[in-house]
Formats: structure tokens, C-alpha cells, sequence
């Protein structure tokens, strides 16, 4: 197969998730080409996860995060809460039962899993992420739209 990026032959690819003109949302690297991308993470050796809005992150870099905050997730849960309409509140809980089967995520790590998402997404620390939540009161803000 043919690398999307540099054009050479090769029998080792990785899919990036970078939007092609023709709406994919995947590339087809060769490896090198994988490496040297801004989607691919060169600390744990593999691709982001792609997202609806163009943005990228990795998804090991995005467990170690949530990891590392989940002290702090009743703390965020609370003010994005106090920040949402109780309409749009009610909406993340439903998002949250639909996927909880899945993720096994208590409510709180899973939003804050949503808030680190965002946050790791657009380069942001938590606490901007969180301040645009309770700016725009909307919980849109942090919503991730796997592709």
C-alpha cells in the first residue's frame, strides 16, 4: 500500500485520525510518517482518538489524566452542575446511562473523563475548561463525539 502522507510504498501502516478532502476521517501513514504527525502521541507510540471537531488526543494520555484528577472529580462534577441548566444536566446523566455499561464509570469520572477530554482536546488546562462550562452554560462545551 501507498502512505497518504509521503506518497512511498510500504507494508506497515497506522490510521491517523486526520480529515481527507474526500470526508474521511482517517489516513492511511506509514510509520514514519505516523511519527513525525502532530495526531500521534510519541509518548505512548500510538495514534490520538479523532473527534468530531478536527481536535485529537490520546487515549492513554487521557486515562492517566483522569487518573491523576479523580480527587478533584466531586469538586468539578459540582460546579458544572451549578453551571448547567437542570435540562442540560439531565442530559449528561442520560449520556452517562447510556455509556455507563460500557466505560463502568461512576457519574463523576465520567464527567470528568469529558472535562480532561476537552481539556487535553484543545490544549486547556481543566480549570479553563471548566470556566468555559460555566461561561457559555452549556454542556456542549465538553461533549466528544468519537469518530
Amino acid at each position: 500500500m501507498r502512505c497518504e502522507m509521503c506518497g512511498k510504498e510500504s507494508d506497515h501502516f497506522v490510521m491517523l485520525p486526520i480529515k481527507q478532502s474526500d470526508g474521511r476521517y482517517n489516513t492511511i501513514a506509514c510509520f514514519s510518517c505516523a511519527q513525525q504527525s502532530k495526531v500521534y502521541c510519541r509518548k505512548h507510540d500510538m495514534p490520538h482518538l479523532g473527534f468530531y471537531d478536527g481536535t485529537t488526543a490520546c487515549r492513554i494520555c487521557i486515562e492517566q489524566l483522569v487518573n491523576l484528577k479523580k480527587d478533584d472529580a466531586s469538586r468539578i462534577l459540582s460546579e458544572i452542575q451549578k453551571s448547567l441548566s437542570p435540562e442540560d444536566f439531565d442530559n449528561l446523566m442520560g449520556w452517562w446511562a447510556e455509556t455507563s455499561n460500557i466505560t463502568r464509570d461512576t457519574f463523576e469520572v465520567f464527567i470528568l473523563r469529558l472535562v480532561v477530554m476537552k481539556a487535553l482536546r484543545s490544549k486547556e488546562e481543566l480549570e479553563d475548561v471548566l470556566q468555559t462550562i460555566q461561561n457559555e452554560r452549556n454542556a456542549a462545551a465538553i461533549l466528544p463525539y468519537i469518530i
